[in-house]
């Protein structure tokens, strides 16, 4: 299929430092999709789960099958020009069966403008940590280094002796430092990169120098790093700090709290006089206004210590889903929430912070509800089974330890309908005659006496 007909069922969208591609379900539903990447010679390279993670790519899905590939615009393949200008390109290799027999190959672009990079921007994605710096700063004269944060001090020592010309980092891990060649880095899973303007360091939650740190009750999967670039007597060393919360979500039985806190240490290192400049949520990374969040019964706090978000488990802007648990019948509640925090102090400048965070309740087993509605003169059982949602199907029904498949049992005696409601859930309605194979009949007589 040549790129103009797949178009329509592509939307291209850019958000901030994001790019996202949705491929439509009404086509991509029950397919077999394979994303590759695309730099500017027409290199391509499949997407695993490795080179998401290195690379800044998220792929997701929802039960309609429409198919979500979110992108940095600093991703390792983006097309970028005067950091402003960013193009990122995919090939998305899709069949019809698990074994890839026959494969439709399309290829899609998106061309995003962002220009507003703040000092520093961190991005908490689903299943990687990125934070780029700006390193249009002052080169440090090797014997004039000033103001040294802890992380700088440590660092400092690896930089002056450091091979000349070559960009190497220093992770500080609890048992000491540990230094490597960009090119190390890189095989040991980071991403890291320059551009015109800015450094960047990628990596994944369980990378091996993260450590987990527990911070107001939260814990942070934090990366302490810095990245040096040494030429003859001058040094840039530049503070590449990452932190992202893991266990940040606290459900009950109707509610999801959400709290970030403001106070991460990693990310404030030698900074004082920090001050809020702005708090926003939303939803798929769509930014919701104050009316929005009042209708939706959404709540946003923010205070001198932390942000707090709680979502109604149920409102606008998720989605229930069905699991089947030990043969029982059972839901669960996904939304996609994203928090961005940008506050400035007087080290880094403008911080920004964007966490997305995808959403999943705990699995609520329900029984589902038996009526029945049989008019004994039409000699008919009628019984609906339900309510079920949108992703639920009747595959067959046993009767008398004989099965019928669906659509097949529809005969004379056994009908079986679904009731759609306005909300997509469905009811099962199952007839069954009075005389059909498998139905007993009992005969009781009475007899009366006067």
């Amino acid at each position: 299929m040549k790129d103009g007909t797949v178009s329509d069922l592509v939307t291209l969208e850019c958000l901030g430092s994001l790019s996202r591609m949705t491929f439509n379900g009404t086509y991509f539903k029950d397919k077999y999709l394979d994303f590759y990447a695309v730099d500017q010679f027409g290199t391509t390279r499949k997407i695993d789960d490795a080179l998401a993670t290195q690379c800044g790519y998220t792929i997701a899905s929802d039960p309609w099958g429409n198919v979500e590939f979110r992108a940095s615009l600093l991703s390792c393949y983006s097309v970028i020009q005067n950091d402003v200008n960013f193009t990122v390109t995919v090939q998305v290799h899709v069949a019809s069966d698990p074994q890839r027999t026959e494969v439709a190959i399309y290829q899609r672009s998106v061309s995003c403008s962002y220009s507003s990079w703040c000092s520093r921007e961190i991005v908490c994605e689903t299943n990687y940590m990125e934070v780029s710096v700006k390193r249009e700063v002052p080169l440090i004269p090797a014997d004039m280094l000033q103001d040294e944060p802890e992380d700088w001090a440590a660092a400092f020592p690896e930089a002056t002796s450091g091979v000349a010309s070559i960009w190497q980092i220093v992770f500080h891990i609890l048992t000491g430092r540990r230094v490597m060649l960009v090119s190390d880095a890189h095989a040991a899973g980071y991403g890291i990169n320059t551009t015109d303007t800015r450094i960047l360091l990628r990596a994944g939650f369980s990378a091996p120098e993260a450590q987990q740190v527990k911070i107001e009750g939260v814990t942070f999967s934090t990366i302490r790093s810095s990245t040096f670039y040494k030429q003859s007597w001058v040094i840039l060393m530049v503070d590449t700090a990452i932190a992202c919360p893991t266990d940040d979500i606290v459900y009950t039985e109707d509610m999801i709290t959400w709290t970030m806190p403001k106070n991460i240490g990693p990310l404030l290192m030698g900074a004082s006089n920090i001050k809020d400049l702005s708090v926003e949520m939303g939803v798929g990374l769509y930014k919701l206004t104050a009316a929005d969040l009042i209708s939706r019964r959404y709540s946003l706090r923010s205070d001198r210590n932390a942000i707090t978000i709680m979502v109604p488990i149920g409102a606008e802007g998720g989605y229930y889903k069905t699991h089947v648990q030990s043969g029982r019948y059972g839901t669960s509640y996904h939304i996609a929430l994203f928090l961005e925090h940008q506050w400035e102090d007087d080290k880094w400048g403008v911080t920004k912070h964007t966490i997305v965070k995808a959403v999943t309740t705990p699995l609520q087993l329900q029984e589902p509800i038996l009526t029945n509605n049989t008019n004994p003169s039409l000699h008919i059982f009628n019984i609906s089974v339900g309510m079920f949602l949108p992703d639920v199907e009747l595959i067959s029904l046993t009767m008398d330890d004989q099965t019928f498949l669906v659509p097949v049992a529809n005969k004379s005696d056994l009908q079986i309908y679904e009731a759609v409601h306005p909300n997509g859930s469905r009811d099962f309605i199952i007839e069954v005659g009075f005389h059909m194979p498998g139905v007993d009949i009992e005969v009781k007589t009475f007899i009366s006496t006067p």
